[in-house]
């Protein structure tokens, strides 16, 4: 390998280390967890076994926990005028929730 060969992987490592390092550890539980089962399958098919139902289980689990993980990153309409109730309101450019101040012209909505 050329030495840009080895700038180029250390630039794509540095970007992914960086990037698991900006997820919650919900998200990154998840993501671990979702290639262990993904590798089990495709470990048991390539392998020329069946796969199992607790296999299919794991699976199931790691969608669920990347759903979970990464789906509602931001509040439904519902939950923002709930949310309204209470003072508190999110700004959606910043994705960032925040306390509405008392000369908020949205705290008496």
């Amino acid at each position: 390998m050329t030495k840009q060969d080895y700038i180029d992987m250390l630039e794509g490592m540095q970007s992914r280390s960086l990037g698991m390092r900006g997820l919650t550890p919900e998200q990154r539980k998840a993501l671990i967890e979702a290639q262990a089962s993904v590798n089990s399958i495709i470990d048991s098919v390539s392998d020329g076994f069946e796969i199992l139902l607790s296999d299919l289980r794991e699976l199931d689990n790691a969608r669920w926990g990347l759903y979970n993980a990464f789906s509602r990153t931001e509040p439904c309409d519902h939950q923002i005028e709930n949310m309204r109730e209470h003072g508190l309101d999110w700004d959606f450019g910043a994705g960032i929730w925040f306390e509405m101040s008392d000369d908020d012209d949205t705290a008496d909505e």
